[in-house]
């Protein structure tokens, strides 16, 4: 439980700073961003129980 609520953590931030940036940074930067956010989706899915056995 303390993964999930560890990854979850990490979604929301990864979120609220794509949120803050998205209208100053890079291309670049947004796409990271938003690939970390899709990581953590993808974690917290399998930890859940419905990985697709992508992360």
């Amino acid at each position: 439980m303390e993964i999930f609520l560890a990854l979850l953590g990490f979604f929301s931030l990864g979120l609220i700073v794509w949120l803050l940036l998205k209208d100053y940074a890079t291309p670049a930067l947004a796409f990271i961003s938003v690939s970390i956010s899709v990581a953590c989706i993808l974690l917290i899915l399998e930890q859940l129980g419905f990985g697709v056995g992508a992360a």
